[in-house]
C-alpha cells in the first residue's frame, strides 16, 4: 500500500499550514515522507522536518537534520 494512501490522515492529525493543531508528531513523520517521495513537495518535506526537529521531537533534533541534510542534497543533484 502505498503512504499517498494516508496523507488525508496525515493532513488531519499534522496540518502543516497550522502547526498549532499538529496533534501527532508520527503523523508529520509520515507526512514528511510522502512529501519527500513528491517532486514538487521537497519543501514541505523540509518543512515538516524542521517542525519535529524544533517543536514537536526535540530530543532527536540530530536525527530530523540529518533527514533534512538527505533531502536537501537530493533536490540539488
Amino acid at each position: 500500500m502505498p503512504l499517498s494512501t494516508i496523507e488525508p490522515l496525515c493532513k488531519h492529525y499534522a496540518p502543516i499550514n497550522n502547526p498549532d493543531r499538529i496533534t501527532s508528531s508520527h503523523a508529520l513523520d509520515v507526512f514528511a515522507d510522502i512529501c519527500a517521495s513528491k517532486p514538487n513537495e521537497k519543501d514541505v518535506a523540509v518543512q515538516a522536518l524542521e517542525l519535529l526537529s524544533q517543536k514537536f521531537d526535540p530530543i532527536r533534533t540530530n536525527y530530523w537534520n540529518h533527514r533534512k541534510m538527505i533531502l536537501q542534497r537530493a533536490a540539488a543533484a
